[in-house]
């Protein structure tokens, strides 16, 4: 279901592009940090409680390409291809031996989102907003362990392991703020991101037992871009 949303929605910018001429086409590289966790809803408050109660961010970093097509002077179409880190940390104490710990859980994304922007001001200085869909595809990732100054880290299994696996699509909804500038011969532009995922991190081999939690990203991304005009 997420991802017909998605096609669905890419769709639907394709055609209402290919109805207006392009004012303009810029592309560029974008590099930011993503400050992370995961979100538990459904199942019982316990296990999501209990799943929340040492949760901190856990930093990341996002880079790639971005194209944007203008549709007005205003509203622009802007895809993009990013590799992302994403995921969850969790920091406490171990009650059986009273021993500090701290856990991590990475994921990295090739993450394809499609955004409506608009831009307000003028060329040399502007603030715009954005929002759309994304699609991520898991690529892997890693668990890291540090108990009492003992660390370990292994990379994620991606396949069933008592019955659950990691879900390597995730789809959701970005929006993003920012403001831009001329610089050169591009836009610099600085923009706040919140991504809020729509997909379960598990996938099951048979249901999921209604007890435990439904597992999604939530990710807040600062990043810096520089898009030079191509016509």
């Amino acid at each position: 279901m997420h991802r017909k949303l998605f096609f669905a929605a890419a769709l639907v910018a394709g055609l209402f592009f290919s109805e207006a001429s392009a004012q303009s086409i810029s592309v560029g590289p974008r590099l930011g940090v993503n400050f992370s966790h995961v979100a538990a809803t459904e199942g019982d408050a316990a296990h999501r409680n209990a799943f929340k109660s040492d949760q901190k961010d856990l930093t990341g970093a996002h880079v790639g390409v971005v194209a944007n097509i203008g549709l007005t002077e205003m509203l622009s179409i802007q895809p993009e291809l990013l590799y992302s880190q994403k995921g969850h940390r969790h920091e406490g104490v171990y009650r059986p031996w009273n021993t500090p710990y701290e856990y991590k859980y990475s994921l990295n994304y090739l993450e394809i989102p499609v955004l409506l922007k608009a831009t307000f001001g003028s060329e040399s200085l502007h603030a715009f907003v954005n929002g759309g869909p994304y699609l991520a595809y898991l690529l892997g990732g890693k668990n890291n362990y540090l108990i009492g100054g003992n660390e370990s880290e292994a990379d994620l299994e991606l396949k069933y392991r008592n019955g659950v696996k990691p879900n390597r699509s995730d789809v959701g909804l970005a929006f993003g703020a920012g403001f831009g500038s001329k610089i050169g011969p591009g836009n610099l532009a600085l923009e706040l991101r919140y991504g809020l995922g729509l997909s379960d991190l598990n996938q099951y081999q048979d249901e999921r037992d209604p007890r435990w939690p439904k597992y999604a990203n939530r990710t807040l991304g600062v990043s810096l871009g520089y898009l030079i005009p191509l016509q």
